[in-house]
This record gives structure tokens, sequence and C-alpha cells, in this order.
């Protein structure tokens, strides 16, 4: 009853894949053809419940998985005769996600409370990025399919705020900033840090600061490996209104001639935890002046971005 290889680790694949690493490899390019099949509104019908979920998956995954579109509780055959299923799921030293029959009345549960609160559409800004957080939690604890549940529910997160009015852009979170919340919300129960991101992302000016930091690091890192961006590894959020931050200084990122944001490390004797960074306003940020000139210009104007490990 198994979805891999016979060695346990590579899932089974229509790539023809035979290791994780070249799974991660050549599925990239099938997934972005798809993604953009996707955005250009040629995939499922955008219903906001399960089938358009399931919908989602398959639209994306159709080339890469043979069971694309199937719940991972679901008993699946494959060409080959063999069968497999997965009704109990969970991540090395985590807390399990939702088991067998779970998952169909979590999903169902979910989606009704969508449809009752009118699909998020009509809320303010703030309202939209708190419900939306706790739906985006909820899918996340519930991990409806084997493999893809996170690139799944950021493109139906991403297609019910542009329906609500609230665009949201996932391309400025990092993938140690999702890994984060998602940990928080589904370890501990603690919804702040994603409600914290769902605030960012739905913010054109908060978004508009990520994006010209991390384009800043891009130009002077390098990718840890195929399809990583050197600014992935990163903690980055926009600073939380009237918080001092204490860090290392990284450097402005500018757009043509004009500063847009300011970037740097936090020292890891900070005692604010990574997940509080999340909001844009006024705000201090402590470094050395002296190695660094720029801090004469007013820091409480602009936009800075906070960068941590997790």
């Amino acid at each position: 009853m198994a979805f891999t290889l016979d060695d346990g680790a590579t899932l089974k694949n229509e790539v023809g894949a035979s290791s994780y690493e070249e799974l991660e490899l050549k599925e990239h390019a099938p997934l972005a053809i798809r993604l953009i099949e996707l955005r250009e509104g040629l995939g499922p019908a955008q219903t906001f419940d399960t089938a358009h979920l399931r919908g989602i998956h398959r639209h994306l995954f159709q080339d890469v998985y043979e069971w694309a579109g199937h719940l991972r509780h679901e008993p699946f055959t494959f060409a080959d005769g063999s069968t497999a299923s997965m009704p109990t799921m969970q991540k090395t030293g985590g807390q399990g996600f939702a088991r067998g029959p779970q998952i169909d009345r979590g999903l169902d549960a979910l989606f009704a409370g969508l449809k009752a609160d009118n699909f998020l559409a009509g809320l303010s800004r703030e309202e939209f990025a708190d419900k939306a957080a706790t739906a985006f939690a909820t899918i996340n604890s519930i991990h409806p399919f084997r493999e893809g549940t996170g690139r799944t529910q950021r493109e139906f997160f991403t297609a019910l705020a542009l329906q609500a009015g609230h665009p949201i852009d996932f391309s400025v979170v990092s993938a140690e900033r999702m890994t984060v919340v998602s940990v928080a919300a589904h370890e501990r129960g603690d919804l702040g840090p994603m409600r914290r991101m769902f605030a960012e992302i739905a913010d054109p000016v908060r978004v508009a600061a990520l994006d010209v930091a991390l384009q800043a690091i891009e130009r002077g890192g390098r990718p840890d490996g195929p399809h990583v961006a050197p600014w992935d590894h990163f903690y980055m959020a926009t600073s939380e209104p009237g918080q001092t931050y204490r860090g290392r200084f990284e450097g402005p990122a500018l757009l043509g001639s004009r500063i847009e944001a300011f970037y740097y490390r936090r020292s890891h004797s900070d005692e604010q935890p990574l997940g509080r960074a999340a909001n844009m306003c006024r705000r201090t940020v402590a470094y050395d002046r002296r190695a660094h000139p720029e801090s004469s210009l007013d820091l409480l104007s602009l936009r800075i971005v906070v960068l941590g490990k997790g």
C-alpha cells in the first residue's frame, strides 16, 4: 500500500525520476506550465469547495503523479495494479494531520463555513486576512494530499482572495516563513504568525517592500539548490509597529536611485520571537551608525524588512 518506489522515499511518478532529488528537478517544468494555465483560467471551475481543491491538485500535478487530484486516504490503484492509501500522516517529530474520514469531514466543514461567509467577500482587509489565515491553517492541518498540499492550497487561496477583492501575493513568502507559520498553527495552535503573514501579503505596500528586499538579496546571493531562491532560508517580514529590533545591518535595497527598503539580520539575542515581525508602520532599528553611514537617513520613513533564521 505504498505511494513510493522501492527506496521507500521517492514517490512513484510519471517523469521517470528514481530519486527524490531527480524528482524535484524533473517536476519543475511541467508544474510551471500547469501553474501558468491555472492563472490564465484554464483550471477547474472556481466553486471553492472540495471539488475545486481536488481539481487544482489534479491540474497542477497531472504530469507528475498518477494519483493527482485524489485525497490521500482514498485507496488508489496504479496502472501497474499496485494500490496505495495514507489515512494517517505526520511530519517527522510533529503532530499528526487529519486521519481517514476526518479529512472529508474537515474539508466539508471548512468549505461550508466559507460559503456561509460569502467566500470572504465584503470584508475589510483586516477581517479578510484573519479569516483567510484561519482557513489556510485548517487545510494545512487536514493535509488532504499525499504530496502537494501546500502548493495546491496557495493557488486555492490566491483565487479565493481575488474574488473576495483582496488579492494576495505568496511570491514574497520565503520557504522558511511558510514553515514557521504552518508549524506554529498546527503544532501549537498559534495562529498569530499565520494571521500576520496574511495581513502582509494582502497589503500591496508591504508586498512591495518585501519584493524590493528579496530582489536585493537575490542579486547578491547564490541559491542553495535548484529552484531555491537565496532568500528562501530566511524568515522575511516587514517590521512591527513601535518595536525596536536589534541585529546586523545588511544594507539598503534600491529601486532605481531611491531607497525603498532597508533589510537587516536580526540578532539571536533579540527577545522578540521571529513571528512577531509582521506589520508595517513607523519603527526604530538599532545598528552600528559608524560602520554604516546610511543610518543618517530617516529610518522611520523607510520600509524595513526583517531577516532571520527560523
